[in-house]
């Protein structure tokens, strides 16, 4: 005799949290598609299951052949049941290989092997058969354990050869645990039969998918009630190469300074009205809320992305509705061309942020149309933050030194730390590429560091040979400045290799000014160790006279700009400046000297130092000994 009653509690219990699933937006990726098809074939397995067990008990109540034709529809959702388990494992990873294929390819033959047995069983009794003593098991009544067993195998195997392709150990602990649960209910089958075991820990194992895997606030946005982020990687990640897809971004210009206008509140208020908006005009397209103040579509073949964001951006000259207030919002569109081939969705993630941040910098248009030179650029950039990386993190990076040449001797006294890395060619990447990059994701405090102390150990291997060198200047970013100990670090490298710290100059912008406060405090901690100031790029910035003389610099260097738009028109502003510098008590370099005429014009108007490619281009420290010694 059969007890389902523990089967109807947890079928019960499942139906409840499927409800939940059910009544909430969902994204159509594949784990999501496989955990509806796992409840559907769990829940026909159990029902079925109640009733050939209701069947069996009361046999003679009912006819031969409808109980053949129960126990073998229960055969086989319970075998399609083992296989999809063994699919969601597959589906988790995120991926397909050659393994993850043969083994599917493996899990379907044993399947459909099984299913044959259980179809063939109402003439050959292979599985089970029914005599006037009611239901038997058959000959191959093992095949219903034998399935269950192959399919789990597979999937504990794919579990351990893919075990580093999950993010964490607790990503594996969750496809581990539902494994755990189906192999629990089959090892307890063959023990308590009676009380259906398969069936409840196949519920337990679906309950621990929902929890883990599949419940539908993972991929949504709680500001707009749009799918999120982990949502759109998830659905682009199944959906590379196809081309049918368009892919579409609307972002609100200048996001941050109107939350600083409007307030934090304000702004989250008005994402909802417009997701809604999104929503109800295109209701074929996917809407995601990708990032803060940005939504991504996608839509099919059919989809006409210039008209949707010209339409969508004409919207924006209307105010948006929140709460009663008006609020005024700008925004630009973004559209990737649909021949452009992805190898994967960061790579897509990638290109798309570096589209929206472009698309910000748009004047006489309001939407970016995206293409392969795009993904070049951007591809790009990958590359070069990973070289950064790995040149951070190993200490590869090099230091190039630039002579700076004396007016008044026209020798070199003086020369100009430059950091330089190289990709995996040994060709060097241009500074202007991979310094932004640096100050973006914080490694240029790194990248100081390093370059810092290369120069003071350079300075003290081969100070014998460079005895005419006066002084090196440093740049210091102004996140550097943010470092609290930085006096104190700086000071600790130059004494251990005994480097007197007024023979390092360090370089700032006017960037560094722009937290006075911040500024006055670093600068003083800096210069009371023995360190020198040196303002660099002057005439680029916003430069406030009364503040320079207010800092103890003592060295401005003109921009290479500066410099050359004085060599070309004679402005006469500069030598202005230059003899008011003079008076102050600044000494002047000039930068960019690129001819005789740029230097002799820059001699006479004052300055007393030159730098630039008429010396030395910047050099290697090894060349800089031998050229200069």
């Amino acid at each position: 005799m059969w007890n389902y009653s523990y089967a109807t509690i947890s079928l019960a219990s499942l139906f409840i949290f499927v409800c939940f699933y059910f009544a909430q937006p969902r994204i159509s990726v594949k784990t999501n598609r496989v955990f509806v098809a796992l409840f559907v074939t769990e829940f026909l397995a159990a029902i079925t299951d109640i009733i050939a067990c209701i069947v069996c008990n009361d046999y003679l109540c009912f006819p031969v052949f409808f109980i053949y034709l129960i126990n073998i529809v229960f055969y086989i959702f319970y075998m399609c049941r083992s296989y999809l388990f063994f699919y969601f494992t597959c589906a988790s990873f995120g991926i397909r290989n050659r393994l993850i294929t043969f083994s599917h390819t493996l899990s379907l033959i044993i399947t459909f092997g099984g299913i044959f047995v259980a179809l063939s069983s109402t003439w050959s009794g292979w599985l089970f058969y029914v005599d006037a003593g009611g239901f038997h098991t058959g000959p191959c009544f093992f095949m219903t354990h034998l399935v269950y067993a192959v399919n789990l195998l597979l999937s504990f195997l794919l579990i351990y050869m893919h075990r580093d392709s999950f993010e964490g150990k607790a990503e594996l602990l969750k496809v581990l645990g539902f494994n755990l649960a189906v192999l629990t209910g089959l090892l307890l089958r063959p023990v308590i039969l009676h009380v259906l075991p398969v069936d409840i820990f196949s519920a337990i194992a679906i309950i621990i998918i929902y929890l883990s895997f599949t419940d539908p606030q993972f991929y949504l946005d709680t500001q707009s009630t749009a799918f999120n982020y982990s949502a759109f990687m998830k659905y682009t990640a199944e959906s590379l190469g196809n081309k049918d897809l368009k892919i579409l971004a609307l972002t609100i210009h200048n996001y941050i300074e109107l939350q600083e206008i409007y307030g934090n509140n304000q702004m989250d208020t008005v994402i909802k009205p417009i997701r809604d908006y999104l929503q109800k005009e295109y209701p074929r397209l996917i809407i995601f809320y990708y990032k803060p103040g940005c939504f991504a579509m996608i839509g099919d073949a059919n989809t006409t992305s210039d008209v949707i964001l010209s339409n969508i951006i004409k919207r924006f000259k209307s105010p948006w509705i929140c709460a009663k207030t008006e609020v005024y919002l700008t925004a630009r569109g973004v559209s990737l061309d649909s021949d452009i081939e992805f190898h994967s969705a960061n790579e897509l993630a990638k290109v798309l942020n570096y589209a929206i941040e472009k698309a910000e910098t748009l004047e006489n248009t309001s939407i970016l149309y995206v293409d392969e030179k795009d993904q070049e650029i951007c591809n790009r950039k990958s590359k070069v933050k990973k070289y950064l990386e790995h040149a951070v993190e190993h200490n590869q990076v090099q230091v190039y030194l630039q002579p700076i040449v004396s007016t008044k001797t026209g020798k070199v006294e003086g020369a100009e730390a430059l950091c330089r890395i190289f990709d995996d060619e040994g060709k060097m990447i241009s500074p202007l590429d991979f310094i932004p990059l640096a100050e973006k994701n914080g490694q240029i405090i790194r990248l100081g560091e390093q370059v810092f102390e290369k120069t003071c150990r350079f300075i003290s291997e081969h100070s014998p040979e460079i005895s005419s060198l006066k002084w090196v200047n440093v740049n210091l970013s102004p996140l550097q400045f943010f470092k609290r100990d930085l006096a104190n670090s700086f000071l600790q490298i130059a004494e251990n290799y005994h480097v007197a710290p007024s023979m390092i100059h360090l370089e700032i912008t006017e960037e560094n000014m722009i937290d006075y406060a911040l500024f006055s405090k670093q600068i003083l901690a800096l210069t009371g160790k023995g360190f020198c100031f040196v303002l660099d790029d002057y005439g680029t910035g916003y430069s406030n006279l009364d503040r320079l003389t207010q800092c103890p610099f003592i060295n401005i260097k003109l921009d290479r700009t500066v410099v050359m738009d004085y060599h070309n028109n004679s402005k006469v502003l500069l030598p202005h400046l230059v003899d008011a510098f003079k008076q102050i008590g600044f000494s002047i370099t000039a930068e960019g000297i690129e001819t005789t005429e740029m230097a002799e014009s820059m001699a006479e108007l004052g300055c007393d130092y030159l730098q630039g490619f008429l010396y030395s281009r910047p050099i290697p420290m090894e060349e800089f000994v031998e050229k200069y010694s």
